[in-house]
């Protein structure tokens, strides 16, 4: 008979051999065997990016992957092709989209997105996708790196997972995956010095299920007067634009004129059209293709073209802002600028701020709209940082904020709030906290 003391240790040890061993840490070589067949390789017009394929045979991807297109082509490596794929819904402010769902033929597994709950400062992770593809049919590549850092953006409360990974155009949309296999981001940015910046998943996890907005660009559109290839603009302070959208097929040539207006036409993949002459416009990539008039110094004019034109009609322009409150914009296309009409008494002090995962450029202008008194840049754009400034009212009168975004990718959504400068706004609550390195969720 054992005694009792030893008894006791025997059953300790037992127990402790029965206690399933922590996860092993696989190889890169097991991380891209396991996640790379359900990688896709996305291509519209003449960009690519990447997506990773969720349950229902739909995949997930970055917004700027594929915006304004509401159909494109993915692909699976080796040989697994699907064409004019829907773009099912976007979702502007955390840059993710929806394409699916694809057939029921499909034969590839899905993958689970997971919140990176108990990784460390220094964990190895895995970026899995598609860098500057060329080939039809591209093999999915992996690169490695340790998360390096979080960052937080105060817009939509957004959790960004730092890596050293490296990280180069077509990786957008593709998969942060930790040594355990598990996919716990989106990639999309390269943040200071080309470090990958991927959306946590449990952001991902959170707003997928919120995901509806349609993908046309004309989706936000206010009711506007019907398609037309001439239609009438007119500008005040605070509309200093006037966008329509058309539809022209690769090699089309589209004639475009005003004599009120400077025109600017951008292609479906966010590029200048290539500008035959004076008033003709090739394009070398099919889909909806924007054309804006910028004030020339007359109030009101007209556009003709041989095409017809569908009028968008910005609800952003001439919001009246509220001290106080906070408002949500979006920038819908290349040079779109915000305009909203901030009322002031004299002498009076506010604080302006625009929040967003972009490179904001924000400004006060005077009464007329034509003026800067005062602007604003971020500095690192797509970090979730803000641009701010303090304006104090010269006179009594409605001045204009403007705002925009430098390096236009897509459509981009931000939120503009406008305080007391005595009561500037603090920035909201973190999401997530590092304790002793650890990443958890409050």
């Amino acid at each position: 008979m054992l005694e009792a003391s030893a008894r006791l240790t025997l059953v300790v040890l037992l127990a402790a051999g029965c206690r399933p061993a922590p996860p092993q840490a696989l190889t890169a070589a097991e991380v891209y065997a396991k996640v790379s067949p359900s990688i896709a390789h996305l291509s519209v017009g003449g960009s690519s990016g990447s997506g990773v394929l969720l349950e229902g045979r739909m995949v997930l991807t970055n917004v700027h992957v594929v915006w304004p297109h509401e159909a494109v082509r993915v692909v699976f490596f080796p040989n697994l092709e699907f064409n004019d794929v829907p773009v099912k819904a976007i979702d502007v402010d955390a840059d993710l989209a929806l394409v699916g769902p694809l057939p029921p033929s499909l034969d590839r597994l899905p993958l689970r997105v997971v919140a990176p709950e108990g990784q460390r400062i220094g964990n190895e992770v895995f970026l899995v996708g598609y860098p500057g593809e060329v080939e039809r049919f591209p093999a999915p590549a992996i690169t490695r790196g340790v998360i390096s850092r979080l960052r937080e953006a105060r817009f939509e409360n957004l959790t960004f997972l730092q890596s050293d990974a490296t990280i180069v155009g077509g990786q957008s949309g593709g998969a942060l995956v930790s040594s355990a296999g598990d996919v716990i981001g989106i990639s999309g940015l390269i943040g200071i010095e080309r470090f990958a910046l991927a959306l946590s998943g449990a952001d991902v996890l959170e707003r997928l299920p919120r995901i509806a907005s349609s993908p046309s660009p004309l989706a936000r559109s206010l009711p506007a007067p019907k398609a037309a290839v001439t239609q009438r603009f007119h500008f005040e302070p605070a509309r200093a634009q006037a966008a329509w959208f058309l539809r022209a097929d690769d090699g089309d040539e589209v004639h475009l004129s005003s004599d009120e207006a400077a025109l600017s036409v951008h292609d479906s993949d966010l590029e200048v059209a290539e500008q035959v002459d004076a008033e003709v416009f090739r394009f070398s990539v099919t889909g909806p293709q924007v054309v804006v008039a910028t004030d020339d110094g007359e109030p009101e004019g007209t556009v003709t073209s041989d095409r017809e034109l569908t009028p968008f009609v910005d609800p952003d322009d001439a919001r009246v802002v509220t001290i106080g409150e906070d408002l949500h914009g979006v920038i819908d296309f290349p040079t779109d600028e915000d305009r909203y009409l901030l009322p002031l008494e004299e002498g009076q002090r506010v604080y302006v701020r625009v929040d967003g995962v972009l490179d904001a450029l924000c400004s006060v202008l005077n009464e007329a709209g034509d003026e800067e008194l005062v602007g604003a840049r971020v500095a690192e754009g797509g970090l979730g940082m803000s641009a701010d400034l303090t304006f104090e009212a010269p006179r009594a009168g409605r001045f204009v904020i403007s705002v925009a975004e430098a390096n236009p990718q897509g459509p981009a959504g931000y939120q503009l709030r406008v305080a007391l400068a005595d009561k500037a706004a603090k920035p909201t609550r973190r999401p997530n906290t590092l304790d002793g390195g650890v990443l958890r969720r409050r």
